[in-house]
This record gives C-alpha cells, sequence and structure tokens, in this order.
C-alpha cells in the first residue's frame, strides 16, 4: 500500500488562515473520547465512515485530515477510513501525522479546536 500523505498541525492552522474549507475527521471510537477528549472535527469511528455518505458528502470539496490515536501511516484504521473517503469521493485526503496526541494536542496545548463543520475560521 503506498504510504498516505500526512499534515501536521501548523499545516492544518496555515489552510485554515488561508480560508481553506478543513474537515478534520476523528475516527477514534467512542471509548477514547473519555480519555482522551478533542475538542472539534467531527467524529465517525473509523468502522463507521463507509456507512456515514449522508453525513459526509456535503464535505467532499474540503481538504479532509483523518484523525486517529497513531501516527496515519502507522495506523491501519486511518487507512481503512482513507479508503472509505475516496469511494465517497473525497479527493483531498490527507492523514494527521504522529496522531491527536503528539500531533495535535501537544503543538496546539488545547487552545485550538480540530476545524470541522462548526468551526470553518482561523479565530475561535
Amino acid at each position: 500500500s503506498s504510504k498516505m500523505r500526512t499534515v501536521n498541525a501548523n499545516q492544518i492552522l496555515q489552510w485554515q488562515a488561508e480560508g481553506k474549507p478543513v474537515l478534520c475527521l476523528d475516527i477514534r471510537e467512542e471509548r477514547s473520547h473519555k480519555y482522551l477528549p478533542v475538542a472539534g472535527g467531527m467524529k465517525i469511528p473509523f468502522n463507521k465512515v463507509k456507512d456515514s455518505h449522508t453525513t459526509l458528502i456535503p464535505y467532499r470539496e474540503y481538504m479532509t485530515v483523518i484523525c486517529g490515536m497513531n501516527d496515519a501511516n502507522r495506523c491501519n484504521r486511518v487507512h481503512i477510513a482513507e479508503q472509505a473517503l475516496v469511494r465517497l469521493g473525497f479527493a483531498q485526503v490527507y492523514g494527521l501525522a504522529n496522531g491527536l496526541m503528539e500531533g495535535w494536542i501537544k503543538p496546539t496545548q488545547r487552545k485550538k479546536e480540530l476545524p470541522g463543520p462548526t468551526n470553518q475560521t482561523a479565530a475561535f
């Protein structure tokens, strides 16, 4: 399988600053949200992405970042979600480098929400 294009927190925030539409998809299972709450984004467990076309279709043109616990290229769940999004017609699909803790929470120090349907601007 080919390596997935990954992005880091800086790139996500840069896209937002440029006014690009960004959707961060938190693909962890529900129980993970209790242990490690992450604000913002859209939360759909990896194995439900393929059945969530009604929810997802409006965002097909967005820069879409799949966010899991681990680095996107070391996480099979991210790949499952990626394949589902590509089948739904998403063109700009990326994975979060280094996973949610190292790749988002630590660099943003919980001062930023993951971009999602409710927060499309950089000014929170």
